[in-house]
């Protein structure tokens, strides 16, 4: 309560509306090199992580026409959104240090990226996704972030090559992927045409696949018929109120709990 209490202090009205939740994945990494350059790779999947993940398409008991709304409220944090690209793990450290040094940031974890190093834990801490309400939702979505993370490390270490697609076309992916999820399309970067975010996804899982049978994540890659957004857009089309969809999320939750 007390670190809730700083952080208000701190920022003021954007800490007060952030009543948001989303899901974290922590992945361990070898070195603070290999975290780096995997966090540099991980920045062109956020959109389908946000596609996937999709479940606030209401706030404050109205539609809001998008698919992840917490992704717009959180934008509203400082030091957000996808991470910037470093050389190395020293020119990480270097920003990190200037913004201690400057009075910005007690420390690293005042930095609200999507994909950032938590080099106290040394894992890589993916942030991007929205809070699930289905216990095998959550474990798709953890086990496609572990074995992406660990497929794009094996990547680096072999001299794969990665392409690094330019960041205003990322940065349009990840807008199509807040407004219409996993129902929109996604720009391919291979063809340049915009191809549906389930495809982008099943080719994603493709080639993730191999890694994650290694790592015995494989059997909880999946992408669901709709997700989680796309249940409650339904739902208030149908006429639900905001009460009795909420309340469905819940007794999911509590089903999963039972």
């Amino acid at each position: 309560m007390r670190e809730v209490r700083e952080l208000i202090r701190s920022l003021g009205f954007v800490a007060r509306q952030e009543l948001v939740f989303g899901m974290h994945v922590h992945v361990g990494m070898g070195d603070p090199e290999e975290a780096i350059h995997v966090s540099n790779a991980m920045r062109p999947y956020i959109p389908l992580l946000i596609a996937l993940s999709a479940n606030s398409p209401l706030w404050r008991g109205e539609p809001t026409g998008l698919s992840s709304s917490r992704q717009m409220v959180f934008a509203a944090f400082p030091r957000s959104g996808p991470p910037p690209r470093f050389n190395d793990y020293a020119d990480y450290a270097a920003v990190v240090g200037q913004l201690e040094k400057t009075g910005c940031i007690p420390d690293y974890t005042h930095i609200w990226w999507d994909i950032r190093l938590h080099p106290r834990l040394g894992t890589i801490e993916i942030r991007i996704c929205d809070a699930q309400p289905d216990l095998d939702e959550a474990r798709s979505l953890s086990a496609l972030a572990y074995s992406l993370t660990a497929r794009l490390a094996r990547a680096l270490d072999e001299g794969e090559r990665l392409p690094d697609h330019p960041h205003r076309l990322v940065e349009e992916n990840f807008w199509r992927a807040i407004r219409y999820g996993l129902s929109g399309e996604l720009i391919d970067f291979e063809s340049g045409e915009s191809i549906p975010a389930r495809a982008r996804l099943e080719q994603l899982v493709e080639w993730v696949q191999p890694v994650a049978e290694e790592l015995g994540a494989a059997p909880w890659l999946a992408i669901p018929e709709r997700n989680a957004a796309e249940r409650q857009i339904a739902r208030h089309e149908e006429g639900a109120s905001m009460e009795e969809i909420f309340a469905e999320q819940v007794r999911a939750g509590e089903r999963v709990g039972g």
